[in-house]
């Protein structure tokens, strides 16, 4: 997995630095319901998966990066509701810089 995570409950990204951290941060819940979308940092797709009634397991559903352009729009929606002013033409690694301040720590 290339980091940060990126997790999207509906259109709203969440990013981290490690994978424990993602794994802590989400709600069983949520996940058995259909809340999340998961991302790695080049666009592959994170399965969640409910491991017990307190844990949720992250991993890679694709080796190769089949979501980049649905990520980059995700992104790029994110930071224009935060008022970002430049980030519409770059790559996604670009638009994952400008995100660096949202990154869990």
């Amino acid at each position: 997995m290339e980091f940060p995570l990126i997790l999207s409950e509906n259109g709203d990204l969440s990013f981290y630095r490690s994978l424990e951290m993602a794994e802590r941060s989400l709600e069983v819940i949520d996940v058995v319901n259909g809340e999340y979308e998961g991302f790695d940092a080049i666009g592959r797709s994170l399965r969640l998966t409910p491991v017990s009634k307190n844990r949720v397991q992250i991993s890679l559903v694709e080796q190769s990066p089949l979501q980049i352009q649905h990520l980059e729009t995700l992104v790029r929606n994110f930071l224009t509701r935060f008022g970002a002013d430049r980030p519409i033409d770059c790559s996604l690694s670009e638009l994952l810089s400008y995100c660096d301040r949202f990154i869990e720590r």
